[in-house]
């Protein structure tokens, strides 16, 4: 059997770490925002990203812009058969305002629980109908 270098461990268990503490920040730190959807990237076979803007934020070079990445073959599925209907929608966005690329925009009602925010009223039948895969 290989040995696995020290190194490579490292560096796998501090991305793992830093992962966690942004996504802790997120919770922890994260000032209410709103934001529109961009568009649905497809990375690779299985992974779509939402890419999205931030109301009165500065835009991130395109390579480092707001994207959050979905999980589960129907919620894809949701997400790209409403994709037009959902960029017309403002939806809350929660930014960690010391990390300006760490965000998460709030389309699912797991994310709202999640975050402590309730669902706007014009986005309850919107996020219900995304809501429905989870």
């Amino acid at each position: 059997m290989k040995k696995v270098p020290l190194f490579f461990i490292i560096i796998c268990v501090l991305g793992v770490f830093m992962y966690f503490f942004k996504k802790d920040r997120l919770a922890t730190q994260g000032v209410l925002k709103e934001g529109t959807i961009v568009e649905l990237r497809k990375k690779k076979r299985t992974r779509l990203y939402v890419r999205f803007n931030i109301k009165g934020a500065e835009p991130l070079p395109f390579a480092e812009t707001w994207r959050m990445k979905v999980s589960g073959n129907i919620c894809k599925s949701a997400l790209k058969s409403n994709l037009e209907e959902l960029k017309k929608y403002t939806f809350p966005v929660i930014q960690d305002p010391k990390m300006n690329n760490n965000a998460e925009i709030l389309l699912f009602e797991k994310q709202y629980e999640k975050f402590g925010v309730e669902i706007p009223e014009n986005l309850k039948p919107i996020v219900a109908k995304l809501s429905d895969c989870q």
